[in-house]
């Protein structure tokens, strides 16, 4: 008899003993989840916050060397895979819809699919304004493109971006240069009549280091650059160094992205 009163006491605390840790459990899952509710509240808020500040950051015009700073820091990140974070939530997105786009960069760049300059900058949303066309060639509709970036978003630089391997350079090469005599043929003449005069440069001069192709590559881009310097709409903010034109190769391998 004095067992079993012994174990009913014991059995009768060990059920209380479990009642409470039971109890202590549910209140410290009720207040984790209502921290929890909160700390989402929070993130939420700093999240509208800082895409608040970064549309408010946009609108502030960027000089000449401040953008060409943001387009060479984002290549470094985009070669060492340390890739900035972001906005594109809705938040942002809805920013941008409703203050408009404020790019500090043109970028005049080849179609190809190799060749994003959004991933190579490692830029977002509203950070870039880009033209592309094969060959990065630069016609009246790519001029007017670059006008309305500078002249309305107010794009302190222009960046004519070629690249290594290119399609449209090694046609112009391989078939010069009948579509200079002959642009209005096809469509394909009137592209590559606007490349091949660079291919008589480069046969001309007939010091290049680097191979055909990519001396042509080179020469094109440079002669696309002059092209839109000599833009008499564009001279005046050139002339004031409100404007830079810059050319620029990408190594597809590297990744890298050398100004010139």
């Amino acid at each position: 008899m004095k067992f079993f009163f012994w174990q009913k006491p014991r059995s009768w605390q060990k059920y209380t003993a479990y009642s409470i840790v039971g109890l202590v459990l549910i209140g410290v899952f009720i207040v984790y989840s209502v921290l929890s509710e909160d700390e989402k509240a929070v993130e939420k808020a700093w999240s509208t916050k800082n895409s608040t500040q970064s549309a408010t950051t946009s609108e502030v015009t960027l000089s000449v060397e401040e953008s060409m700073q943001q387009l060479l820091e984002g290549n470094k990140r985009y070669i060492e895979q340390k890739l900035a974070g972001k906005e594109i939530n809705q938040e942002y997105r809805q920013v941008l819809k409703e203050e408009g786009q404020k790019p500090f960069a043109v970028i005049v760049g080849c179609s190809d699919s190799r060749v994003p300059p959004e991933l190579i900058f490692d830029q977002a949303f509203g950070d870039l304004f880009v033209v592309r066309v094969a060959g990065n060639v630069i016609d009246a509709v790519a001029m007017a493109s670059v006008e309305y970036a500078v002249e309305q978003l107010h794009s302190p630089l222009v960046v004519v971006l070629g690249h290594e391997s290119c399609g449209a350079v090694k046609a112009a090469v391989d078939n010069c240069c009948d579509a200079i005599d002959n642009p209005n043929d096809s469509n394909m003449n009137k592209l590559l009549s606007l490349i091949q005069p660079s291919v008589q440069e480069v046969k001309k001069e007939a010091t290049q280091d680097a191979p055909l192709y990519e001396a042509v590559t080179d020469k094109n881009v440079a002669i696309m650059v002059e092209k839109i310097k000599q833009n008499p709409q564009l001279s005046t903010l050139i002339n004031q160094g409100k404007l830079s034109i810059v050319g620029a190769k990408y190594h597809l391998e590297s990744g890298e992205v050398d100004f010139f």
